[in-house]
């Protein structure tokens, strides 16, 4: 194989692995995006009733499998190289996407705080883990950004933080930093 040859195989096969990375992770908030979907429809069918327990039970699995969505976008992360410029765009765009789904999770978690009454500390904890790993997961990816998506990426990041930082106050936390 010529000299060339294996260098345009290279760079295309480094080209390739920039988009899966961006893919992996792109479906990795998807992910989160759905699952905060249910979460907050469990929410909602919480009415603090002993019937209403097994919401209450789903509502604590819900959280798990986010918080294992957004560990799972974390190692995709940990694994990529920075994104290029079409990766960086794709994966603002997916994060942008969700933002609205997931506050409104929050938000909807905020306004049963009474409702959840005795288990409100275990929301309160289940906030505090996902807010943690959130915050991690969106740090390392906005490291990965190309520059255009930084500031936008980081705006979504602080709408987020904003709306954890209220649902967990909401249940008698204290609001967290990065």
């Amino acid at each position: 194989m010529k000299a060339s040859s294996v260098v345009l195989s290279a760079l295309a096969a480094a080209t390739g692995a920039h988009a899966q990375n961006a893919a992996a992770v792109v479906s990795s908030v998807y992910q989160i995006g759905n699952y905060s979907t249910f979460l907050n429809s469990d929410v909602l069918n919480y009415n603090g009733s002993l019937e209403g327990l097994p919401w209450a039970l789903q509502v604590q699995q819900d959280a798990v499998i986010i918080y294992r969505a957004i560990n799972a976008g974390q190692a995709a992360v940990d694994a990529s190289s920075a994104f290029d410029t079409d990766g960086s765009s794709q994966v603002l765009s997916a994060y942008q996407n969700i933002t609205g789904t997931v506050k409104n999770t929050l938000t909807n978690t905020a306004s049963k705080a009474a409702v959840f009454a005795d288990l409100g500390p275990l929301v309160r904890v289940s906030l505090y883990q996902l807010k943690t790993a959130a915050d991690s997961f969106a740090n390392s990816t906005i490291k990965k950004l190309s520059s255009a998506e930084v500031s936008p990426a980081t705006s979504a990041k602080a709408d987020l933080d904003n709306a954890f930082n209220s649902a967990i106050e909401s249940y008698g936390g204290k609001p967290l930093g990065d």
